[in-house]
């Protein structure tokens, strides 16, 4: 079950919670420019970054695709704790983290705008 704590950060909206079970999700942000995602924490398993494109399509998981990490396409799936920061040119842009695998731990993430 996921859990969850919103702040604001210097105007910026931060998503901080765990992750601990298979299809466990993030809340999701709106990412208007920089982001931040960041994942700490002892677990088996693997923490996919998502987006979709408008409000009126946040209801329904088919409109929430993998980002891609690089021009080849490569799903944004990470299986340690990382840290990286991103840019969303693109305006009503919302993102979210979802656990696609899980055999064991808890992901400790942070996601929002930088």
């Amino acid at each position: 079950m996921a859990t969850r704590e919103h702040i604001t950060v210097d105007g910026n909206y931060l998503d901080e919670g765990t992750l601990a079970a298979l299809d466990d999700v993030s809340d999701l942000i709106e990412i208007k420019a920089g982001f931040l995602v960041q994942l700490t924490g002892t677990f088996v398993g693997t923490v996919q970054l998502q987006v979709c494109r408008g409000k009126e399509n946040l209801g329904d998981n088919d409109n929430w695709a993998p980002v891609s990490t690089d021009g080849a396409g490569t799903d944004a799936d990470f299986v340690e704790p990382m840290s990286v920061r991103g840019h969303e040119p693109l305006s009503d842009m919302f993102y979210r983290l979802k656990c696609t695998s899980y055999a064991s731990g808890t992901v400790s993430y942070k996601l929002g705008g930088s």
